[in-house]
């Protein structure tokens, strides 16, 4: 089990005159930066590691030949492959030709010996590398990196083998601590050629570390990986090149790197987004980074104070999101060192797509902008190469939270072909996050929360077209561009929530362009919160009856529904006239009925922070959270003419929150959707009258504005709805989460002057919010409740003078809560 290593480094250290510790003993990972100087694709080859670009332990074996060089860690390679894990990338952007001048890119694998069969291995490892040239499949010279991973020091991996050619990844597998799980086909396949990698100490994937993985079988074939979309594990695909993207039930290496493992600079990086299509780095750890795109496929790399000689640099491309294939699957990733020798330039490619005749050749491509990574790194220096994996960090848990957004929107081309379509910007949010607009699809648009694309098993998207009408013909060299409302949908179908814009008016668009680019703002709430919610319920003949034990679909708070999909529809929910539940009914955006999932969320007038309401036709509020001076304040007044509305919460802007919509039906109003628009510090509703099938068939129509029963909710970004479970709560609690904090202080802050309620900051309940309120938070900062629950043990309250510079203090530092993301 690689005894001799730290002794070997031990020896070392000592003849340098090195004062080694116990701790220094430790075994670290072995790496090196392999050359392969030969012609492209025939021998000899004469294979070395350059002085300084590798660890001690690091060794060539002698039997080099084209496309496959054995190597050895420690003093014997006959336990390598049980004993840890081999990880290799491409480290040439190409540059090779075989014998005929036919340019080739090479890809990189990991083999045990003997290669393929039934036969155990020996215990050995080898580098492989091949190359698709014109249309045949070669052994390849390449230059490579690779590190070995010993499990004795923790590291959780393994190398899947296969007993036949073509065959899945059998039980010959030697992993150290994980599950390979059986989903569906084979011993670990979510479907032929792509698996699934649980490792059991992880609970999210998404953002606790890096799975990097290879392909394990000496023959043209590579490995893609991605975090399942729910957190639960990765996705791995061992993938072929060809005319065509395809998998193949191929053996793999994987090793798990947790984000925060020392010595270590790791990152997961989006492709592009942005008016320039810049990389966005989702998650990372280790020393700063600068990462560029430079053109089509291209990135430019720098780690300050490292470069290419200075240590291993590990890439792995996207994988496929919940089984199904992305933009980056069929991609191979190489790099090489750039010309100024401090950087580095990484190249994603797309892999065998065929061009003239019979040659077949990758061509540099930039992955578009999936709910996914593109690809990712992990840079380890051969000074301080990394020992053991450093513990998981604690991912963010999003199943109890709200938070909101808005997003601007610009359309770049009208085209569906061209990408990208469009850009978007977080505007305002819930502060505390880091949200970001990275998907680049007319009409399709994801946020990624902290790098994180949430997903239903995390909680439930509602959006609203926060823009009225658009007119995407003004902008420049869009000539093709519409002008119209917009409707809006949101759908997870597996791959994270996403956003689904489209126009209102099917006939004013020329052809088939049914997507629109429209700004819209949005509100997540997490599965955890304490709302009765539910995600893509499937609808029968268009129509689904919501119902829920005690609750008067009528008067006690409202409802918000919204298809659940990426198609052109929209949805309406009526109270029954007995109160017993909600009738909920989609329509296309021609008002035919349609059978659609939809997602709703009921939202009690008891909620604290809320802002809710009936309103009539004709402008009248029906019942609310409260209207002037009472709870929930707000006035909505009807405009002049049809169809528009003004609701304007006092304090509040649309810059603050959220405004979520739904129509009611009644006779002859069953077709209209809803959206607003900012209005100064007020929200100017528009109900839209949809153009029937039948009203098409007479002449042609476009929507028009027209009056109609509905439902509001306003979302505020920092001080979402909760709901009140009852209890003992300090006066100065005033959002009732049993702690007097900087939260408290900041809903006293907003309410100050015009706060009538203890949500609003009001602390002693004389109906006002004033400095007496912030003397009683004052007073309380820190503090829990005197009477706690059985067993635990009332909070310490400090001396008067330790409360006023504690409270003079969260003043002065909470005083810009709220920030603009």
């Amino acid at each position: 089990m690689k005894k001799n290593i730290w002794r070997r480094r031990l020896a070392a250290a000592m003849a340098g005159g090195a004062v080694v510790s116990v701790a220094s003993m430790a075994q670290a990972i072995e790496m090196a930066n392999v050359t392969a100087d030969g012609a492209g694709t025939s021998n000899p080859v004469a294979v070395s590691i350059a002085s300084g670009q590798g660890t001690p332990n690091f060794f060539i074996e002698s039997g080099a030949v084209t496309g496959q060089y054995p190597i050895r860690i420690g003093a014997s390679a006959t336990d390598d492959y049980t004993s840890g894990v081999l990880l290799t990338s491409v480290r040439e952007n190409g540059g090779r030709s075989d014998g005929l001048g036919i340019p080739f890119w090479p890809i990189s694998s990991i083999t045990t010996t003997p290669i393929q069969g039934a036969a155990a291995p020996d215990g050995k490892l080898a580098l492989v590398v091949d190359a698709r040239v014109g249309s045949a499949t070669v052994p390849a010279n390449g230059n490579l990196a690779a590190a070995y991973f010993p499990f004795s020091e923790g590291w959780i991996g393994g190398t899947t083998r296969s007993t036949a050619n073509g065959g899945n990844p059998n039980d010959q597998s030697v992993v150290h601590g994980v599950n390979l799980i059986d989903l569906q086909v084979g011993f670990n396949s979510v479907a032929s050629g792509i698996h699934r990698v649980k490792i059991p100490t992880v609970t999210d994937s998404r953002q606790q570390g890096l799975l990097f993985t290879n392909h394990a079988k000496n023959e043209d074939n590579y490995s893609a990986v991605a975090p399942d979309p729910t957190g639960d594990g990765w996705i791995v695909a061992t993938t072929h090149g060809g005319n065509a993207l395809g998998f193949e039930p191929d053996p793999y290496t994987f090793v798990y790197l947790p984000y925060g493992t020392p010595n270590i600079t790791m990152a997961s990086i989006h492709g592009a987004s942005g008016p320039n299509m810049q990389p966005t780095v989702m998650n990372k750890s280790g020393s700063p980074f600068t990462i560029v795109r430079e053109g089509i496929g291209t990135y430019r790399l720098s780690i300050p104070g490292q470069t290419p000689s200075s240590g291993t640099l590990l890439t792995n491309t996207g994988g496929p999101i919940s089984g199904s294939a992305t933009s980056t699957t069929d991609n191979v990733l190489t790099y090489q060192a750039a010309d100024n020798g401090t950087d580095w330039i990484i190249q994603t490619r797309d892999y065998g797509q065929g061009t003239a005749g019979n040659v077949i050749e990758p061509y540099l491509e930039t992955p578009i902008a999936e709910r996914s990574q593109a690809f990712q790194f992990a840079f380890m220096p051969f000074a301080t190469p990394p020992t053991a994996p450093g513990p998981n960090i604690t991912p963010l848990n999003l199943k109890d939270k709200v938070i909101g957004f808005n997003v601007a929107i610009t359309e770049v081309d009208a085209s569906q072909q061209a990408a990208p379509n469009n850009y978007g910007v977080v505007t305002e949010g819930t502060a505390g996050y880091r949200l970001e607009h990275l998907r680049q699809d007319r009409g399709d648009n994801s946020i990624a929360i902290n790098g994180v694309f949430p997903s239903k098993q995390d909680g439930i998207m509602f959006g609203t077209i926060s823009q009225g009408f658009r007119d995407n013909t003004t902008l420049p060299n869009n000539p093709s561009g519409q002008a119209a409302y917009g409707m809006i949908a949101a759908a997870d179908g597996g791959a994270g929530w996403e956003f689904a814009t489209h126009i209102a008016d099917p006939g004013a668009v020329a052809g088939a362009l049914q997507e629109f680019n429209v700004n819209f703002s949005a509100v997540f709430f997490g599965n955890d919160t304490p709302f009765s919610k539910a995600q893509a319920q499937a609808t029968t003949g268009g129509s689904l009856t919501v119902a829920l034990p005690g609750v008067n679909s009528l008067n006690d708070g409202i409802l918000v529904a919204q298809v659940g999909g990426n198609i052109d529809s929209f949805a309406v929910a009526t109270p029954d006239v007995n109160g017993a539940n909600w009738t909920v009914k989609t329509y296309s955006n021609d008002t035919t009925a349609t059978t659609n999932p939809v997602n709703w969320i009921y939202l009690p007038y008891e909620a604290d922070n809320l802002v809710a309401g009936r309103v009539s036709a004709n402008g009248t509020v029906v019942n609310s959270t409260g209207v002037g001076a009472a709870p929930g304040q707000f006035t909505l007044t009807k405009e002049a003419g049809s169809g528009s509305y003004l609701l304007t919460i006092p304090g509040k802007t649309p810059a603050d929150g959220t405004l979520l919509l739904t129509p009611e039906a009644t006779a002859g109003l069953e077709d209209n959707l809803l959206t607003y628009e900012a209005a100064g510090n007020s929200f100017r509703i528009f109900s839209i009258d949809q153009v029937t099938a039948d009203e098409r068939q007479l002449s042609f129509i476009t929507p028009s504005l027209e009056d109609t029963n509905f439902t509001f909710a306003f979302i505020d970004y920092d001080l979402a709805p909760t709901l009140n479970p009852g209890g003992n709560f300090l006066a100065a609690d005033f959002n009732e989460d049993g702690n007097v904090d900087g939260a408290d202080l900041t809903a006293w802050k907003a309410g100050f002057g015009t706060g009538t309620t203890k949500a609003q900051g009001d602390a002693n309940e004389d109906g006002k919010v004033d400095g007496a309120d912030f003397l009683t938070w004052q007073h309380q900062f820190g503090q829990t409740p005197a009477v706690a629950a059985a067993g635990s043990v009332a909070a310490a309250v400090p001396e008067p003078s330790s409360l006023l510079l504690i409270g003079v203090a969260a003043a002065v530092g909470l005083g810009a809560v709220r920030r603009r993301s």
